[in-house]
């Protein structure tokens, strides 16, 4: 997103902790400001399965709204944090040029997932790398997906030029609507 429309953003009224921190990222973030917003590490994390680590302000966020929640209980506490997560619909949704009301916050990747693939209508068809996360794989089995592995070298990474001949081989069953996707990548509906 380009610092006009961040600004843009803030100006329709989408509010942000603190606006430098936009003004950093738009500009290109700034590392240091990062590291010293977040508690130090105990050590190399390598098991973070992609999660980033959560900053003090999401850790004081976190704790202020488990405490409301304890004081008040949970419908009240959750009708009070109403605003703020709308206005994180909001920021999302400037982000990703969407509505507010598209954005969903789940909790983490595999709920998000789980919601993908329950909502997911016509094949359930799904190709990926052969070292694909064990827990996805799973919820791609609940859901009925047949998981089919992509070519992979020795490290593991994807063969282009051997998918480029597979895929459209066999490619999966496309729903209205998705037609241009398909296009770019060369299959026929």
């Amino acid at each position: 997103m380009a610092p006009a429309q961040i600004r843009k953003a803030l100006d329709d009224g989408v509010r942000v902790v603190d606006a430098r921190s936009v003004d950093d990222f738009a500009a290109g973030h700034l590392w240091a400001r990062s590291m010293s917003a977040r508690p130090k590490a105990a050590g190399l994390h390598v098991d973070s399965a992609a999660c980033s680590r959560q900053s003090f302000a999401v850790i004081d966020a976190a704790a202020q709204h488990a405490r409301h929640d304890a004081e008040v209980g949970g419908y009240v506490a959750a009708e009070a944090a109403a605003p703020v997560l709308d206005a994180g619909r909001a920021v999302v949704a400037a982000l990703i040029g969407t509505n507010g009301s598209d954005v969903v916050f789940t909790t983490g990747s595999a709920h998000a997932l789980d919601l993908l693939l329950g909502s997911w209508p016509g094949s359930c068809t799904v190709a990926c790398l052969p070292g694909e996360y064990g827990p996805n794989l799973a919820i791609m089995a609940a859901h009925g997906f047949d998981v089919r592995a992509l070519p992979a070298d020795g490290d593991g990474r994807l063969v282009v030029d051997e998918a480029a001949a597979v895929l459209p081989a066999d490619p999966p069953d496309v729903e209205e609507g998705h037609d241009s996707t398909v296009a770019a990548l060369g299959w026929e509906g």
